[in-house]
């Protein structure tokens, strides 16, 4: 069995430290429209996290709604406006046609550019428990990508991982490397702090990337051999009144071009309301996938951040496309399934 397929998400062979939540089951039975991630009362849609994970709702603002999937015919992701009357309102996202994988679904290894916003409003956004305790954005960011980190080395040692902080401008302040530990001890240091910044301009970031990065070179059949590695760009954005610049150009095609190249995103804002800018945003945020293969996620609770970072984990090689996957327990087959199936093909 792979370390990485999706189907399992088999990490669970490894073993797991005890304070960071299990990644969670997919299958690729799963039907809909490609949408964010519903933030539930209960927390995440699987049980399977650990207990260090409660129920936290965010400070600042009103109420946030929970978002409903739906979808229109459009081909491109488009946000609909929440209607004043429907407290069930919410972000709203159109299924979208993906681009064919080139290379094989195996699990080689990874290179992980994590980009961390530092941003002001990663502190001033916070999380409150049910017991009074408050959390910002920042603080959350930090738990998930460790527990990203952490569980990801274990499903594979020889992934690597490098580390970018970002505000107006973007900087390396952690090549690649293979240790975890280099990653953790990056995100406890002094120098991830934050400050007040224009908005994100996403072409110097993606510059950033093409100066420090060495896309692999294909084998002359792609579709049989896999590449030496991928490189898969996780980018952590947590503002809620400044929508990002500079989509589309040069250094980012010229990434997105290779076969190789992936982007996901986390994004963890306030709730929707007419006095931020969340909707169009996310509206920008789907703009890095403009060929249907990225996780594109968000979340303004507690639970969902961790739910997201465990969804994050399967490798994007392997994994289904966002519109495809489900992380219900039981979408799985069962074993009678199984033997029903290959009794009936025999």
């Amino acid at each position: 069995m792979e370390k990485d397929n999706i189907n399992a998400v088999n990490d669970s062979n490894s073993s797991k430290n005890s304070s960071l939540p299990m990644p969670m089951p997919v299958s690729t039975s799963g039907s809909g429209p490609r949408v964010p991630p519903q933030d539930q009362e209960d927390g995440c849609d699987n049980d399977r996290l650990d207990s260090f994970i409660n129920d936290y709702d965010i400070v600042n603002g009103p109420e946030r709604p929970i978002y409903p999937m739906q979808s229109d015919s459009s081909s491109t992701p488009k946000i609909k406006n929440i209607k004043e009357n429907d407290d069930q309102g919410s972000i709203k996202v159109s299924p979208r046609t993906p681009y064919i994988r080139i290379c094989p679904p195996m699990n080689c290894k990874e290179k992980i550019i994590i980009c961390l916003d530092l941003n002001e409003e990663m502190e001033t956004t916070c999380f409150r428990s049910r017991a009074g305790d408050k959390y910002s954005s920042l603080d959350l960011a930090k738990r998930a990508i460790k527990m990203f980190v952490m569980h990801k080395s274990q499903i594979n040692p020889d992934h690597e991982f490098a580390f970018i902080i970002f505000h107006e401008e973007s900087t390396m302040i952690q090549n690649f490397s293979p240790k975890p530990e280099d990653i953790l001890q990056t995100l406890d240091d002094t120098e991830i702090m934050t400050q007040k910044s224009g908005s994100l301009d996403v072409d110097l970031l993606f510059q950033t990337i093409e100066e420090n990065v060495q896309l692999p070179q294909l084998s002359e059949n792609p579709q049989i051999i896999p590449p030496p590695y991928v490189i898969r760009l996780l980018l952590v954005y947590g503002r809620s009144q400044s929508v990002p610049i500079g989509l589309g150009k040069q250094a980012q095609r010229r990434l997105e071009a290779s076969p190789c190249f992936f982007t996901d995103v986390l994004y963890i804002h306030q709730p929707v309301s007419e006095e931020n800018s969340c909707e169009d945003i996310f509206n920008r945020l789907c703009e890095l996938d403009p060929i249907g293969l990225s996780y594109i996620l968000e979340a303004s609770k507690y639970t969902p951040i961790f739910n997201s970072a465990a969804k994050l984990l399967a490798h994007p090689l392997q994994r289904p496309i966002q519109d495809k996957a489900s992380y219900k327990i039981g979408s799985l087959p069962t074993v009678q399934d199984i033997d029903e199936r290959a009794i009936a093909n025999y």
